[in-house]
């Protein structure tokens, strides 16, 4: 399981998620692992429209139960496809980004997709403690080279980095 990692909440349904559901890639009956989702449910009101699930792990917002029940259910590659929105910008070190990273590859499917965003900040790339906690300063572009060190294949796209889990195990 992954610390805490704190990502800022926000009662708006993320970008990316609004994006990605007009491109129609939650499907009917796929589930959606929402690493560091937050304490809103504003994805899972989104996905139910499609008949989709989405679940949310995020231990910083989440109870421990929770967190446990999700792990479960997706555990052994049975997410569809994993979301990780204003997540790796909120953390300071690689070690804990790359287990992020990592556990959306060990909860998707072989072939599943993986869609990550980042708040962008001022751009500037100075990590620095702000009020509402950690943030990294990177345009989105500059998360890629640590990505494909997990999915080789990750490109960007509309402020998305999109990847496939090719993984096997």
């Amino acid at each position: 399981m992954l610390k805490d990692y704190g990502a800022t909440n926000s009662y708006k349904l993320p970008f990316a998620f609004r994006h990605l559901d007009k491109e129609g890639v939650f499907k009917k009956g796929s589930v959606n692992i929402d690493i560091g989702g937050g304490i809103y449910n504003e994805a899972e009101k989104l996905l139910k429209k499609s008949n989709a699930i989405n679940l949310v792990y995020d231990p910083h917002n989440r109870t421990k139960e929770h967190n446990d029940k999700v792990l479960n259910i997706v555990s052994n590659k049975k997410a569809d496809t994993a979301t990780i929105n204003s997540v790796l910008n909120v953390i300071d070190n690689e070690v804990t980004q790359l287990k992020v990273l990592n556990q959306a590859k060990n909860t998707v499917k072989q072939n599943g997709k993986i869609f990550i965003s980042v708040y962008q900040g001022n751009k500037d790339g100075i990590g620095k403690d702000t009020i509402e906690g950690f943030q990294q300063n990177k345009k989105t572009s500059e998360y890629l080279d640590l990505i494909r060190r997990v999915f080789p294949d990750a490109t960007s796209n509309k402020e998305i980095i999109r990847a496939t889990n090719k993984s096997e195990t």
